[in-house]
């Protein structure tokens, strides 16, 4: 079942290339940094959040540099680990119960000659559903010594990369493909803003693994755009 998963994950990532890669390909070595929204952008941003009372997510909220690719919202079979990554349990964590609204967007970015997989989510949970969240995953984390039941290996290689309640970690698993098995590395951070959870992940390309600088650059600006769900 976890190898399946993995698979359909994979393809989600091909399709996206089939569907925007002649742009994507001849992005830039780095994820693009966002500059900050002005004064009246944010307030008009923020303003138009709440009073959607978040039905939905929006673009401003998202790394720009994965919303412009985004053709169609992604399966809610690509990268269920990450959406947001709940290791160490046997189901969802008790805080899925205050989750509200959440989206998912990738695309592939370039770093030095070869794409990448950039993910981003985002959940809003409701009253502290969010703290909740980052609560209930460092615990799990501590009680299962960094390996869950399906053998991947979690580790947490630090604290504090974009806020307080922010951890960055890698996740390592043994992908199936077909004709052989590789160990891949994810690289991804989880930070809380608000009542908000972002997670972003690069999850490689075919049997690479991800790149743990572009994460760091990368929640920074990701925290800094969710900033407006505040």
């Amino acid at each position: 079942m976890f190898q399946s998963s993995v698979r359909r994950s994979f393809a989600s990532a091909a399709a996206v290339t089939v569907a925007v890669g002649a742009v994507l390909l001849i992005a830039p070595t780095r994820a693009p940094a966002a500059g900050p929204l002005s004064d009246a952008a944010e307030q008009t941003a923020t303003s138009s959040v709440r009073s959607a009372r978040y039905a939905s997510i929006p673009d401003s909220a998202m790394l720009p540099s994965l919303v412009q690719y985004e053709a169609e919202p992604l399966p809610a079979d690509a990268w269920p680990a990450l959406r947001p990554p709940q290791p160490c349990a046997d189901g969802p964590y008790r805080s899925a119960a205050l989750r509200r609204v959440d989206r998912t967007v990738s695309g592939l970015v370039g770093v030095g000659e070869r794409p990448t997989v950039l993910v981003e989510h985002v959940t809003i949970y409701r009253a502290n559903g969010a703290q909740s969240y980052l609560r209930q995953l460092r615990r799990a984390l501590d009680r299962c010594a960094g390996t869950d039941a399906r053998g991947t290996e979690w580790t947490v290689l630090a604290t504090g990369v974009a806020g307080r309640d922010s951890l960055l970690l890698r996740m390592r698993e043994e992908v199936d493909y077909g004709d052989r098995l590789v160990v891949k590395d994810t690289y991804l951070a989880v930070a809380r803003v608000g009542r908000a959870v972002v997670v972003v992940a690069d999850v490689g390309w075919e049997d690479g693994d991800g790149h743990e600088p572009l994460v760091r650059e990368s929640i920074t600006t990701a925290v800094r755009q969710a900033s407006i769900l505040r």
